[in-house]
């Protein structure tokens, strides 16, 4: 009984420090489980947004963070995107302040800030969720709201509205804010792999004008190649077809009725404007140690709809540069 007892203590403090040991190893390797936040910022020549000069001619800086909460495949994030003339200028906060390039008011501040690069500086916030069938298909969805800080108190962006008062209808501004959300569903074909072809359609609500109706549909190839360990080459073609009636779709204006002699505030809607917007090729180039990831790459864009390129160049180029860290 002695030596039965004795052997059965023997094999439950060998189990227990096994035991032990395993909770050890599942400790240290849990600690070095990355969290699944990344945070960085990127550097773009020209600011393009679906094949439109959107800063005008300036560059922008987009800062990011973002959370990929535990591998479930949601992540969360939230991004800025600050005009190069206004990150270089010192960060000024009202607009009067400043000398916006090529209106020729000479500010006693003689910043050269570019107009549609501080318009549509933006704070934006969203989700992106997906889900892999193996060998099959990603589905991906994402919700973003896109938040136009700088709109609401922008003369730049008023528009005209009339209003009643004792001596008859008077012309006051009224701001537009141009903030939106947009809905994305994009489905990838990972049946073929090396192309890895995908479609994503996106709609777009301006929520402070209560305009909707816009879609943007685009078409993608491409394929990361790895050079070394730490290095890889990425390569791609999109094309992207823009159905755009909103944004600046309404105009006010006044009406009048010969036949009564009265005067009345009415809207209109500017033309619709669709079509393809941008053919984009890239060439990408990444390099990650660890925690730390370099990137940089160029751009070429093809604008081939002449409502989208309105007499600027159809052939429009950029570069980009970045760096993230991940923990």
């Amino acid at each position: 009984m002695k030596k039965l007892f004795f052997v059965f203590t023997t094999v439950m403090l060998i189990a227990s420090s096994l035991r032990a040991q395993e909770a050890v190893e599942e400790s240290k390797a849990s600690a070095r489980e990355p969290v699944g936040i990344s945070i960085g910022v990127d550097y773009y020549s020209h600011y393009l947004w679906r094949g439109t000069r959107f800063f005008g001619d300036d560059g922008a800086f987009i800062p990011a963070l973002s959370w990929d909460v535990m591998g479930s495949g949601l992540t969360l994030g939230m991004t800025m995107e600050l005009s190069a003339s206004y990150f270089f200028e010192g960060f000024q906060a009202k607009p009067k302040k400043y000398y916006f390039s090529g209106d020729g008011i000479p500010y006693k501040k003689q910043l050269k800030l570019i107009r549609e690069g501080y318009l549509n500086h933006s704070l934006d916030f969203g989700a992106d969720y997906s889900y892999t069938i193996p060998e099959a298909v990603t589905i991906g969805i994402s919700v973003w709201y896109y938040w136009y800080f700088n709109n609401p108190g922008a003369r730049e962006l008023a528009r005209p509205v009339y209003t009643e008062a004792n001596t008859g209808y008077m012309l006051r501004s009224r701001p537009v804010d141009l903030s939106f959300q947009t809905t994305a569903l994009t489905l990838g074909i990972d049946a073929v792999p090396f192309i890895n072809p995908a479609i994503s359609i996106a709609h777009d609500w301006y929520t402070a004008e209560k305009l909707a109706g816009d879609f943007y549909v685009q078409l993608s190839i491409g394929h990361d190649f790895e050079v070394t360990k730490e290095v890889t080459v990425g390569i791609g073609t999109a094309a992207g077809y823009y159905y755009y009636r909103t944004g600046e779709a309404t105009r006010f204006y006044i009406s009048y009725d010969a036949a009564t002699g009265a005067f009345s505030p009415e809207r209109d809607r500017s033309p619709l404007i669709k079509g393809v917007s941008d053919i984009t090729t890239r060439i990408e180039l990444a390099f990650t140690k660890g925690p730390i990831s370099l990137n940089g790459g160029f751009f070429w864009v093809a604008v081939p709809a002449k409502s989208w390129y309105k007499g600027d160049t159809v052939h429009r180029y950029y570069a980009k540069v970045g760096a993230s860290c991940s923990i």
